[in-house]
């Protein structure tokens, strides 16, 4: 099977299309970095197996039960306050949606109420 991590290519053009979100943790930004960055952490609430090499260009693997899996690289990685990284199906069809690599940005800001 070919290799099918996307690679961190700034030649690239951004998607129009985004999806923003806004969650407060009612959590320190030292604990939410942990639950956002840490394999162990990342299991209980979004993959059960992840593997994630937490530097620039660090790969990154996410796996579900199902058997669905997203394979990566990390782009960005300040620690406490942003994580970013591009990723893409693993086996989806290439004329697929599934087949288009996406960005992840998490970006951390302490609030009144957590983080």
């Amino acid at each position: 099977m070919p290799d099918e991590t996307p690679t961190a290519d700034p030649a690239v053009e951004p998607r129009a299309d985004e999806v923003c979100r806004d969650v407060v943790l009612p959590v320190s930004p030292d604990e939410a970095w942990a639950l956002v960055s840490d394999p162990a952490h990342l299991a209980h609430w979004f993959a059960p197996d992840v593997d994630l090499e937490l530097e620039e260009g660090g790969a990154a693997a996410f796996r579900w039960d199902d058997g669905h899996e997203r394979r990566g690289v990390v782009e960005e990685v300040v620690p406490f306050e942003r994580l970013a990284f591009r990723w893409r199906a693993v086996g989806a069809p290439a004329d697929g949606l599934r087949a288009v690599p996406t960005r992840v940005v998490i970006e951390l800001e302490p609030v009144d109420d957590g983080t």
